[in-house]
């Protein structure tokens, strides 16, 4: 019983183990490039990767920055420097149906809020406002 049970778990780990393998991957630095402490330029530089200088991708940091060790350092480079690696294509992105009521013009959707705008005023969540502000979670007057 005691062989089945160590069977099992050893299969468990290895199953939830896979989706943490799958991200990390060998990727080829395609032009000198910085690598920084945080996924931005506004981060420090820890040091300069050579062209050609292979890194172990550990996952995305997201706008296009990619985790990566290189030797005994770690940090972060833009992805756009690194050959072998492919970002994932964006997932959808939600949008709750246009309003019936109540607009100035026909909406569309304003992409930097998330919410129909009539060209003045926004449309989210049921209710109209007077500022982008409620993105935000205030409003500078309804």
């Amino acid at each position: 019983m005691k062989l089945r049970a160590l069977i099992v778990g050893a299969a468990t780990a290895a199953f939830l183990a896979i989706p943490t393998i799958a991200m990390a991957a060998w990727g080829q630095v395609t032009g000198n490039v910085n690598m920084r402490s945080g996924p931005s330029v506004h981060y420090p530089r820890i040091l300069t990767l050579p062209a050609g200088a292979q890194v172990w991708i550990n996952g995305s940091a997201g706008n296009g920055w990619l985790s990566v060790s290189y030797g005994d350092w770690s940090g972060y480079v833009s992805g756009s420097y690194v050959a072998g690696y492919a970002p994932a294509p964006p997932g959808p992105v939600y949008r709750p149906p246009p309003p019936t009521y109540g607009y100035y013009r026909d909406p569309w959707w304003d992409e930097r809020y998330h919410a129909w705008y009539d060209g003045s005023r926004w449309y989210y969540d049921g209710a109209w406002y007077a500022s982008p502000g409620f993105y935000f979670g205030f409003s500078f007057g309804n």
